[in-house]
């Protein structure tokens, strides 16, 4: 996983964020790491730089990540084009989805014959006040059985990969209010559940195992 930066060669590190959406659903190859290491130091940058100097180096890691991606499943090292709505045009015969937080960036790819649609979301648990998102827990939801600084977060990263994931099928963007989540018990520091919209059921599965992170799939079966 490397980006060329200058004269130098530098890669995405290992994230186990990754490695946690990888175990979510094996039925898909996922991809991705860090790539804070190729930032340059704040104190060497003016503040008002910063934020486009961020932005130029997640676009990078995001174009690495998805040619990695598409490499480890034997297509063309070819990054799939942008989409207004947020998504992309998956190589035919795929699915996927991106997701990004911080210095952190995720992709993942899954055949359509396994998966209708994929989303996968990050988040971090601890920097974000979520309480005041109209309908993010809706009157009939059953709370995530976390604790109380991870069911917000938790929630949120769930139906943000839902959303990733109904789009392709449905043609819409939802909002939070669109959605409801039915938890099933899931593992340990892990959540099971599946919502539905119109026609469109969508099971998903979201972990807070990794300390201040929530990470989240959805997807709709064929």
């Amino acid at each position: 996983m490397e980006q060329k930066t200058g004269r130098r060669t530098v890669h995405l590190r290992q994230s186990h964020v990754v490695d946690e959406l990888q175990r979510l659903v094996p039925g898909a190859r996922v991809s991705g790491g860090t790539f804070g290491h190729w930032l340059p130091p704040p104190a060497a940058v003016r503040r008002d730089e910063r934020a486009s100097i961020l932005d130029e180096a997640r676009r990078a890691a995001t174009s690495r990540c998805l040619k990695d991606l598409l490499v480890g499943v034997g297509l063309p090292a070819t990054v799939p084009d942008a989409l207004a709505g947020g998504g992309r045009v998956w190589p035919q015969g795929h699915t996927g989805s991106v997701s990004h937080k911080g210095t952190t960036v995720v992709a993942t790819i899954a055949h359509v014959e396994r998966f209708l649609s994929v989303g996968i979301d990050i988040e971090t648990l601890d920097t974000q006040d979520l309480s005041g998102i109209p309908g993010l827990v809706a009157a009939a939801e059953t709370p995530p059985a976390l604790p109380d600084g991870q069911r917000l977060g938790a929630l949120f990263s769930a139906k943000e990969a839902i959303f990733k994931a109904a789009y392709p099928v449905c043609r819409r963007r939802l909002e939070f209010g669109d959605v409801t989540v039915d938890w099933a018990k899931g593992p340990a520091q892990g959540l099971v559940g599946s919502a539905r919209y119109d026609d469109v059921e969508v099971q998903v599965r979201c972990s807070v195992a990794i300390p201040t992170w929530a990470v989240a799939i959805a997807v709709v079966l064929p």
